[in-house]
């Protein structure tokens, strides 16, 4: 009788595995497949009491474009200046900041693409910035599963490069931090990251 039961018992084994890879996939959205793979949509980081207690105060936006034949979306939260200083107070000069808000800013592009020169694979990465008064270094990492601020040795140690972009005057006052997508004709095509009286363009291409 214990050998007719043990289909039963890899089948109920076979189900938890199932579940638990399931629920994976709910916390973590599209994030959870490898980084390869580039999928969307948008989501927010379920495995943080944040998210669950609705304590989002910097709302998850996103932004589509296409390069050539690349096609690709940006996620980021979107913090607002709210009468704060945001240069030197809410965005850090000379250190690290994670380009956004809450979760990790994250870029998604099913093809090739020339990052501000960087040359990027087809898949899923991070962006957080070094920021100066003139010129901001961006990192993209393929690191996608950290939390935004959590800048650690592990997430620096898969780096893909890093690329600088020039900070410009943006001619009006932008309350919350955005990312636009400039394109031709007229322009070269560019995200541009705006937020209060500076927008720091990254030039995209494909190769």
């Amino acid at each position: 009788m214990k050998h007719i039961f043990r289909p039963w018992r890899m089948v109920g084994l076979l189900a938890m595995f199932l579940l638990g890879f399931l629920l994976a996939v709910a916390l973590r959205g599209p994030y959870f497949w490898p980084t390869g793979v580039a999928l969307g949509p948008c989501l927010p980081d379920y495995t943080s009491p944040t998210t669950w207690r609705g304590e989002r105060a910097s709302p998850l936006r996103s932004t589509a474009f296409t390069a050539g034949n690349t096609r690709g979306l940006i996620c980021y939260g979107s913090p607002s200046a709210r009468g704060r200083e945001v240069y030197g107070n809410l965005v850090p000069q000379g250190s690290l900041w994670r380009l956004g808000a809450n979760e990790p800013t994250r870029l998604f592009v099913d093809g090739p693409l020339d990052f501000g020169g960087l040359s990027l694979d087809a898949g899923r990465y991070s962006l957080y910035a070094l920021p100066d008064s003139t010129l901001w270094t961006i990192f993209v990492s393929e690191s996608t599963n950290h939390w935004g601020n959590m800048i650690t040795r592990n997430v620096r140690e898969q780096e893909i490069g890093s690329v600088q972009a020039p900070v410009l005057p943006s001619g009006t006052f932008v309350e919350s931090f955005t990312v636009t997508f400039s394109e031709p004709p007229g322009d070269t095509a560019a995200l541009v990251f705006e937020w209060a009286d500076r927008q720091v363009p990254v030039t995209l291409a494909t190769p």
